[in-house]
């Protein structure tokens, strides 16, 4: 079915920040783009990023989650889907995601729900303390 279906974050999250934030993306979204994209395979999703400035990114996928920002690829024209460019997104600069069913015969490429994201995790690693040999 055509149309846009935006996705509205209600939960209470680990981190709180943003209501889009790394955990929305890591969780929710993840789990929901593979789901509806299974139920609607006779249509191509379109999964675009609305920023606070107004702004719509046509995303092809997601390249990147991190604690701090999301690494998109981007599609630069969408009536062909043939160029991607990659931009780093803050979470604070989202204010709405939608997606949208779209027959293929009008739009045949669109988000790539089974593109393997990479997480980042920029909390460090603990650090081991070496540890002390016995002397005799």
């Amino acid at each position: 079915m055509a149309g846009h279906y935006p996705i509205i974050s209600g939960v209470v999250r680990e981190d709180s920040r943003w209501p889009f934030g790394p955990d929305f993306f890591r969780r929710r979204f993840a789990e929901y783009i593979r789901q509806y994209c299974k139920l609607n395979e006779d249509s191509t999703q379109v999964v675009e990023v609305v920023l606070a400035s107004g702004a719509a990114l046509d995303i092809c996928h997601i390249e990147e989650i991190a604690d701090e920002y999301l690494l998109l690829a981007v599609y630069l024209d969408t009536r062909t889907c043939e160029d991607i460019y990659r931009t780093y997104i803050r979470y604070d600069a989202i204010f709405q995601i939608n997606v949208i069913d779209k027959p293929v015969s009008s739009r045949p490429v669109g988000f790539n729900a089974g593109y393997k994201t990479v997480a980042v995790s920029e909390t460090p690693a603990a650090k081991k303390t070496p540890a002390k040999s016995k002397s005799k």
